[in-house]
């Protein structure tokens, strides 16, 4: 926002990062992640008429309004969470895939789904987890192979004890729920890769795209991916 700190630092961290990805690789998330189903997945827990995708880049729930930091196919309205352009009481859900762990200014964020879904509207979030805890996948080297680099978003935003401070029930939240969700990304080489290769912090690529073929010469490459399912209610 115009004046704020925290406006100002997500502009020059998460936010422009996030940006310059997908204006260079456009659509690269839902490639990367359709063979899932973890869309189809989430979007059979929202209920509503009128619901908002946020973040929804190339890839909305049907019959939502999609909105996007940018403009890729199938984005109805380009705009940041931190400021969403609808009015008080606009929608009776909003859904949100493997984006909300990555916002700057995650309070604001929480001031706006509260303001724009009506009394009784419930936001729904996939959440990324990282390599399952009890696998030795692809998923697990490539997080051995990538140069440390500092996280992106509020690490409240992918934790149930941090959500209970976000969703403060005593501004009208619910106490959220959480669900795990293992998602078995196993294919090619060449799929996983453009699982893998589509992380924002990715560094020194083809180092590491060599490395991790070097361990996994034969397809099909296992990878599963943990992931949350979080919800709560306004």
């Amino acid at each position: 926002m115009p004046g704020s700190k925290s406006a100002s630092v997500a502009e020059v961290s998460s936010e422009a990062i996030i940006r310059r990805f997908h204006e260079a690789r456009p659509g690269a998330t839902s490639a990367a992640l359709a063979r899932g189903g973890s869309y189809e997945r989430l979007w059979q827990r929202v209920r509503g008429r009128r619901v908002l995708d946020l973040a929804c880049g190339d890839h909305p729930m049907p019959g939502a309004v999609g909105l996007d930091l940018v403009r890729e196919r199938g984005v109805a309205v380009q705009g940041r969470a931190q400021a969403l352009p609808f009015a008080g009481g606009a929608f009776d859900a909003v859904v949100c895939h493997l984006a909300f762990m990555l916002f700057d200014d995650v309070p604001r964020v929480v001031a706006e789904l509260h303001r724009v879904l009506a009394p009784g509207g419930a936001f729904h979030a996939l959440l990324g987890g990282g390599p399952i805890a009890d696998g030795d996948d692809a998923f697990h080297a490539f997080a051995r192979l990538m140069p440390r680099t500092p996280g992106l978003g509020d690490p409240r935003a992918s934790r149930p004890a941090g959500w209970r401070v976000l969703f403060d029930r005593s501004r009208g939240w619910s106490e959220p729920a959480f669900e795990r969700w293992a998602i078995d990304l196993t294919g090619s080489f060449d799929e996983v890769w453009a699982f893998l290769g589509a992380s924002y912090q990715l560094r020194d690529a083809e180092r590491v795209r060599a490395e991790l073929r070097a361990l996994y010469p034969v397809d099909p490459v296992p990878c599963t991916v943990a992931c949350y399912y979080a919800t709560v209610t306004r």
